[in-house]
């Protein structure tokens, strides 16, 4: 059975690597002509939005007692999994 801690790692890393890849995105903007560049930016506006949501559910979570992290998990990992098919979605309209 996973633990509430266990869980919490892992969320915190997934956000970490969704950080990162973000971060790629904005350096691949920065060398792409105006036109991509704004299309780039448009995307991670939205992917920032997501973003914010993952973080506040994961801060629930966080604030959750032990009892209750179960229930609260489910949010976090709805959160998760919006912003990672939003952030490939996005990606795809740049290959």
């Amino acid at each position: 059975m996973e633990t509430k801690q266990a869980y919490q790692k892992e969320a915190e890393a997934r956000l970490e690597k969704l950080d990162a890849q973000m971060t790629e995105m904005r350096a691949k903007a920065d060398q792409a002509s105006a036109e991509v560049k704004a299309k780039y930016y448009e995307q991670l506006g939205m992917l920032a939005q997501r973003r914010e949501t993952a973080k506040k559910q994961l801060d629930a979570f966080k604030a959750s007692s032990e009892a209750a992290w179960e229930n609260v998990k489910t949010g976090v990992d709805a959160a998760f999994s919006e912003l990672q098919t939003a952030f490939d979605k996005a990606m795809s309209q740049f290959k």
